[in-house]
């Protein structure tokens, strides 16, 4: 969402934001799905994913079901808020600087000869994230198949069932039309 502040008549007939007495006004660049698909994606990562094995394995280990549920949900708040607090924060930061995303931000407040890190960070976080989801799919999909057919799961490859995934739900996912405008 690219968020311009220079436009001040635009800006009060549609404002977003207040901020310290200038209303800032959201150019329609990406549509309200696509801001809801990627929120999403930010907030649902593989830490829900895991969540319920890291529960169950608080139980095997002597906590309480409800134990295990309260520590469960405190973290998940916790790790929620702090999520909300970074974006409020990176979203802040470019309404002061008037740039559009973070890279912009970051080079007006502290000098362009360091801009390459938030894209850097954002590519080695995207890339953990993907090894995460990809080891996570293959164990959960190595359990839930052996579970299927009443087999041992060791019988199973998890490389196998990976690639069967990532063949039979993956690859007609990323064939989609794109949410671009």
């Amino acid at each position: 969402v690219a968020v311009t502040t220079g436009l001040r008549a635009a800006a009060a007939a549609a404002p977003l934001l207040r901020a310290g007495g200038v209303a800032l006004h959201v150019d329609r660049g990406a549509s309200e799905q696509q801001c809801t698909v990627a929120l999403v994606k930010n907030i649902v990562g593989t830490g829900c994913l895991t969540l319920s094995a890291g529960t169950a394995g608080l139980c095997d280990g002597g906590a309480s079901i409800g134990e295990a549920m309260v520590l469960a949900t405190a973290l998940m708040v916790a790790f929620g808020g702090l999520a909300a607090w970074g974006f409020l924060l990176i979203g802040e930061t470019c309404a002061h600087t008037g740039q559009a995303s973070y890279v912009g931000a970051w080079s007006r407040t502290l000098g362009g000869r360091s801009s390459f890190l938030p894209a850097v960070a954002s590519l080695l976080l995207c890339s953990t994230g993907g090894i995460a989801c990809a080891a996570v799919l293959a164990d959960m999909g190595t359990e839930l198949l052996a579970a299927l057919l009443s087999i041992p799961p060791d019988a199973l490859s998890r490389n196998g069932v990976l690639l069967g995934v990532a063949a039979t739900i993956f690859t007609p996912l990323c064939l989609l039309p794109s949410l671009a405008p």
